[in-house]
């Protein structure tokens, strides 16, 4: 069963980034997205390696499927534009996700997968011209499907994001923002999603 706080990684480098993601799970992290759109697969590598071990089974990665293998990992995130060219049966011992942002598509496509993301559900955080296209009155017709809200994640969202049938939410902006408070405001979060989510 997944939680209902997924934590995505800046798609930027950040200072001390591996130390500051093994302090996340340290402080109840339960799955980590790593997405590094820029990256050679040595940087994954290299980023990887840094990661506690205990913690390898609760990331999943978005580009450089071979580390999968390397590192033992059970999570595979496949792009949106990278779909339709997917060999799913090449992966079929990993757990796959992806990512919608259309709402008709979700609702059809997504038994395809371990879980999704529909974004943005919120104005984004992170990039100041992303902005919703769904309004307070959305809700997902299929709620018992792993489908998580990503996208303007702050801790005032979390009850409306649970209100339209999300199973939980999937943060970046809220966690990375304020380089400084990551670990608290990772924890701030993640207190209110368990207030919001039911187990």
């Amino acid at each position: 069963m997944l939680p209902a706080l997924i934590i995505f990684s800046h798609e930027n480098d950040i200072d001390d980034e591996t130390k500051l993601v093994n302090e996340l799970f340290n402080h109840g992290m339960e799955f980590f997205h790593l997405r590094k759109p820029g990256w050679s697969s040595s940087d994954q590598i290299k980023y990887l390696s840094q990661i506690n071990p205990e913690y390898l089974n609760k990331i999943s990665i978005h580009q450089h499927y071979a580390s999968a293998q390397e590192f033992n990992l059970s999570y595979i995130h496949v792009k949106e534009k990278a779909r339709a060219d997917f060999e799913a049966r090449q992966f079929s011992n990993y757990k796959l996700s992806t990512s919608f942002h259309q709402a008709e598509l979700i609702e059809k496509e997504s038994k395809q997968w371990h879980h999704c993301f529909l974004s943005p559900v919120f104005n984004s955080i992170s990039k100041k011209d992303y902005t919703s296209e769904f309004g307070n009155n959305f809700k997902i017709n299929n709620p018992n499907k792993n489908i998580y809200a990503l996208g303007g994640i702050t801790q005032h969202h979390v009850a409306d994001a649970i209100a339209m049938g999300f199973s939980g939410v999937a943060a970046l902006g809220a966690i990375w923002s304020l380089p400084g408070s990551i670990i608290e405001n990772f924890t701030a979060l993640n207190e209110i999603c368990k207030l919001h989510v039911p187990l």
